[in-house]
């Protein structure tokens, strides 16, 4: 337990960051006290999975990390918009959204310079940031099929990470990691831009599709990239990442 500890600070920390910003958030989009309850409930979600992963992985860390904890600050701003899920649609709520977005896309480069620079990169900071990520196009996906600005099958790009790993379970060979690409990451990033593109008040629905169908397929091609790599080759050698 005494080495859990770590973790406590930049988890109370994140929380309290979460917290503070309800209040004015819920007021500036217009939000009712759903969008409370979705954005802690998401928070608590996250907060208890990377604990116990934090936890099952602690032998290997001395520390949290200064770049953990700013993936913890992008967690914050992801579920926020998390909250948005369910509420009303105004121009109001999709600029927040985008604003709020694009910060924590500003961030996804903080923390990786942040590890570097300090040295403390390590593969649960990178899994911790990559399920971000994940996170964050799947809440997009959603609030796009929310505010009409994409169909249904937007969703997809939401659910490629959670439906490779399911066909993991199934297929062991996909579970073996990958070497750094910065294809994937790449991929990653511009699903990202596209997705609070099409949230933008100002992008109409018939842009916002197509937006929306490009960032889509070119993800779903990233990922069918990397499972047939994976099933050709077999594990990687060199570097450690999860496809995205």
């Amino acid at each position: 337990m005494q080495k859990s500890r770590p973790i406590v600070l930049p988890l109370f920390a994140a929380l309290s960051v979460l917290v503070i910003g309800l209040v004015p958030i819920s007021s500036y989009a217009g939000f009712d006290i759903a969008f409370t309850v979705t954005a802690l409930l998401a928070f608590i979600s996250v907060g208890i999975v990377v604990a116990l992963t934090w936890m099952r992985q602690q032998h290997h860390h001395h520390r949290f990390g200064p770049a953990n904890s700013v993936t913890f600050l992008r967690a914050v701003l992801v579920c926020w918009i998390a909250g948005a899920i369910g509420q009303a649609g105004s121009d109001w709520a999709s600029w927040f959204i985008v604003g709020i977005g694009s910060i924590a896309l500003a961030l996804d480069g903080v923390d990786g310079w942040v590890a570097r620079k300090y040295r403390c990169a390590s593969d649960f900071g990178a899994r911790f940031d990559q399920e971000i990520d994940a996170l964050l196009i799947l809440i997009l996906s959603v609030l796009a099929v929310q505010f009409g600005k994409a169909g249904a099958w937007v969703l997809l790009a939401g659910l490629l990470r959670y439906l490779f790993i399911a066909a993991a379970v199934i297929v062991p060979k996909l579970a073996a990691p990958l070497p750094t690409s910065k294809r994937r990451q790449t991929v990653c990033v511009t699903t990202v831009i596209a997705l609070i593109l099409c949230l933008a008040p100002t992008i109409e629905p018939d842009l916002s599709n197509l937006i929306a169908a490009l960032a889509v397929a070119t993800l779903a091609l990233s990922f069918a990239v990397d499972t047939v790599w994976l099933l050709r080759s077999g594990p990687a050698r060199q570097g450690k990442e999860n496809p995205c």
